[in-house]
């Protein structure tokens, strides 16, 4: 297996790759060179651009009406999984887990829109 990975290295270094494999505790692990931490800072700085999919505004807007509420009310309503479209909510920041009840032997998540992001959207339209 050593070799293998030796040879590994030796590819990675002469077709001038921007990834490495290092040894690391008796682990390896493959690395991004220090060469090209500049140019992952300015692709990490870029704007992101968020898409909201109709499936994304339409679990919006089922927590918007009816919030607080859990993951397995927005799936009742909308009649499919949502973990996906809640979790990309969260990470664009216009949803947030507000807390969480204990429904028989599980504790489960309340889900509410971010106020904050809400008035600025309202102070746009208005």
């Amino acid at each position: 297996m050593k070799d293998i990975i030796e040879q590994m290295q030796k590819n990675y270094e002469a077709e001038d790759r921007g990834i490495t494999i290092t040894e690391l505790d008796g682990a390896y692990q493959m690395c991004t060179k220090p060469q090209m931490y500049d140019y992952l800072i300015k692709v990490a700085k870029q704007p992101k651009h968020y898409a909201l999919t109709d499936v994304l505004l339409e679990t919006l807007s089922i927590i918007a009406y009816k919030q607080p509420i859990t993951r397995a009310e927005i799936e009742k309503i909308r009649g499919v999984s949502c973990s996906h479209a809640v979790s990309r909510l969260v990470d664009y920041n216009l949803v947030l887990r507000a807390g969480a009840f204990r429904c028989t032997r599980a504790v489960t998540a309340l889900i509410r829109n971010n106020r904050r992001v809400f008035k600025n959207i309202w102070s746009f339209f208005h």
